[in-house]
């Protein structure tokens, strides 16, 4: 699989699938919190950009019960937003409202800010610094966790519902070991695994579109089929073929094939 991939910011993951309870309260937590738009698809609802994009896709299950803890999964989504004003007004508005706060680090390539949404699905909200700001030693991009200081000022107005993209998914497995299934299956490259705990993973020159960790999973705990929680992840890439994947967790990879124009 070819793993090139112009420019360096495009998101490769489309969308992101999660089974939930109650779909009609995470679709208004999101529609509330990130701006999206609930639509209806069938038994499924999906949430959209104000550009039409579908970012999550719910689909509900009543009988669905919450992850054990320590049990593998997803860690987070990470949502970009495209300048830092942009990023400081959106994590202002979320701090307003009833998502869980775990904190804000500058990571270097990137700042974030982590919550929790009504489900215990971790979110990234993150803004990239400039590419040409990022250090590489080597094929290594060079990332840290240092606090950040949000300020206590009141954020610039900015539009809303804000410009949003799927920057990356970062995933809670039970060996890091298993990084090498999804780079061969994916098509990624590791950029960073002196992290401790974490191996990151991308197409082209990005920082990481996947990432990795150990740091709560308890060996021996498997994950759940029928669980709360990420069910499926659409990525969609130059020189790609369609193609489904499924990972030792049972989480769905769907792959699918965009033209050299289309990306451009």
């Amino acid at each position: 699989m070819n793993p090139v991939l112009h420019p360096v910011r495009e998101a490769i993951i489309q969308r992101v699938q999660l089974r939930t309870p109650n779909a009609e309260r995470l679709a208004v937590f999101y529609e509330q919190m990130l701006g999206l738009k609930a639509r209806s698809q069938g038994a499924r609802v999906s949430l959209q950009t104000s550009a039409g994009q579908g970012l999550l896709l719910l689909e509900e299950d009543a009988q669905a019960q919450p992850a054990a803890r320590g049990a593998p999964g997803l860690f987070h989504i990470a949502f970009r937003l495209p300048t830092e004003s942009a990023y400081r007004a959106l994590v202002a508005r979320i701090l307003q409202g009833p998502a869980l706060y775990h904190g804000s680090s500058d990571h270097g390539v990137s700042w974030a800010s982590y919550f929790s949404d009504p489900d215990g699905n971790g979110i990234e909200i993150t803004w990239d610094r400039d590419p040409e700001l990022w250090s590489w030693k080597g094929d290594q991009v060079q990332m840290s966790s240092r606090p950040l200081d949000l300020g206590a000022d009141s954020p610039p107005d900015e539009a809303w519902p804000p410009s949003l993209e799927i920057g990356h998914v970062h995933l809670a497995v039970a060996s890091l070991e298993e990084a090498a299934l999804y780079t061969e299956a994916l098509g990624l490259r590791v950029t960073q695994q002196d992290y401790p705990g974490a191996v990151f993973m991308a197409r082209g020159d990005y920082h990481h579109h996947l990432a990795l960790n150990v740091w709560g999973t308890r060996r021996g705990l498997s994950r759940e089929h029928a669980s709360i929680g990420l069910q499926e992840i659409e990525l969609r890439a130059v020189g790609d073929q369609a193609e489904t994947w499924v990972d030792p967790m049972g989480i769905r990879f769907q792959l699918q094939p965009v033209e050299q124009k289309e990306a451009q």
